[in-house]
């Protein structure tokens, strides 16, 4: 019996074979692994974006918050201005206390028109302790803040105006002034354990208020 080489090309045409089903299956599958990697990728960078966001607002946040109190700042005969330069562990920990008029939303009213005010670096956090009322000798009445997490380094620099160059450390006690500005160092750390250092710079008015 003869075959019918139109009809025999017909079937040929009409599928697909075995191994043409199994290249493209193969294929698909590439595909899909690159979009999903691609996918995968976009969001390890949106997340990695809103991560730096996150600890741009809260380096700012402490920044600004140290430099409103700092630009508000009251000479007190009895609670000098100080500025102490500390590495307890190898790491920056300056130590920074001052009264200011300047107040949070987490401190409670003062009992006089200024409040002391320290900063410092405690452990990987920066720690700011308010004294609503400064004479008070009971340990309830410090007021204690965790501004910041994952922080390596708290440093400050002050700008002796009579003599010209900036110091490590400042003694208002023997001074009975302050600085002409102030430079504020904060070093933070990611989740990659990335360094992060953020700054911002006080000018303080050249005579005591």
């Amino acid at each position: 019996m003869c075959c019918n080489p139109a009809h025999a090309d017909s079937e040929a045409e009409g599928g697909f074979t075995l191994i043409e089903l199994l290249l493209a299956l193969a294929i698909l599958a590439m595909i899909a692994t690159m979009v999903a990697m691609s996918f995968s990728s976009t969001f390890r960078l949106v997340e990695h974006a809103q991560e730096e966001d996150r600890l741009v607002h809260r380096a700012r946040t402490c920044l600004s918050m140290i430099a409103d109190e700092l630009a508000n700042s009251r000479l007190h005969p009895d609670f000098p201005w100080i500025g102490r330069n500390e590495q307890p562990d190898g790491r920056p920990a300056d130590v920074l206390a001052l009264m200011t008029t300047a107040t949070s939303r987490d401190t409670p009213a003062p009992h006089t028109d200024a409040i002391r005010i320290v900063y410092t670096r405690d452990g990987d956090r920066l720690v700011r302790w308010a004294m609503p009322n400064a004479y008070s000798i009971s340990t309830n009445a410090l007021v204690r803040s965790e501004l910041a997490s994952h922080v390596e380094g708290f440093n400050l620099r002050y700008f002796d105006a009579t003599r010209g160059e900036w110091m490590d450390a400042w003694d208002g006690q023997g001074r009975h002034a302050w600085p002409r500005a102030v430079m504020i160092e904060l070093r933070v750390t990611t989740r990659r354990n990335e360094s992060r250092t953020y700054t911002q710079w006080v000018s303080l008015p050249p005579q005591s208020r």
